[in-house]
């Protein structure tokens, strides 16, 4: 006696095929189709990245050095550093004229006089820009010698009622400061006090 009619049979080979041809797909599908996982895809996205800071900046350095040209520093270095970049001085530079401590600044210009350059006059050797005094660091105007008042001078450290005057009364009875460094002829402005106000003073 048969369990299943020839239709029966036929319905049921159907089914058995389907299985097997669906557990087929399954199988070639895991072969060729790798699943790509959420942290493969995470990783083939380009990172974030920080914009780029610039430190660096570029200074002129001329004159007594040994090799003049155009030189890429590190912010935070002063006009020592720079001459020390284009080799040092040399033997016959006036460094003495210079403001060594002076921050540098991009685009400055830095020229080591030789022997016998003005040792007054340091804004004359450093410029920035289109020949402008690199004198930036300085929040007030010098004080001219030859024009500032009693109130003015007293402004100036170390420099009391007393001395003011002794400068007011040496300049009434030799004529105009010819130099800054005349302060010292006056008693009471010793070097050391001279040191301490000559970079805020000038002469014209």
């Amino acid at each position: 006696m048969e369990i299943f009619n020839r239709r029966e049979t036929k319905i049921i080979l159907a089914l058995v095929t389907l299985v097997l041809v669906g557990v087929g797909v399954k199988v070639v599908r895991s072969v060729y189709l790798p699943t790509v996982s959420t942290e493969k895809v995470t990783f083939l996205l380009p990172e974030k990245t920080e914009p780029e800071v610039v430190n660096t900046f570029m200074v002129y350095v001329v004159g007594e050095v040994e090799n003049p040209g155009l030189y890429n520093l590190q912010m935070g270095l002063r006009v020592k550093d720079a001459i020390d970049a284009a080799g040092g001085a040399k033997d016959d530079a006036e460094i003495d004229a210079l403001n060594l401590a002076l921050p540098l600044l991009d685009g400055m210009r830095i020229y080591v006089p030789p022997q016998g350059a003005p040792l007054d006059r340091p804004e004359d050797y450093i410029t920035y820009g289109y020949g402008f005094s690199a004198n930036y660091q300085l929040e007030e105007p010098l004080l001219d010698l030859n024009s500032a008042t009693e109130e003015e001078l007293m402004s100036l450290p170390q420099i009391g009622s007393k001395l003011a005057k002794s400068i007011i009364q040496y300049r009434e009875e030799n004529g105009k400061f010819k130099h800054k460094s005349e302060l010292l002829n006056i008693t009471g402005i010793s070097e050391s006090v001279y040191k301490e106000i000559e970079g805020k003073i000038e002469v014209k």
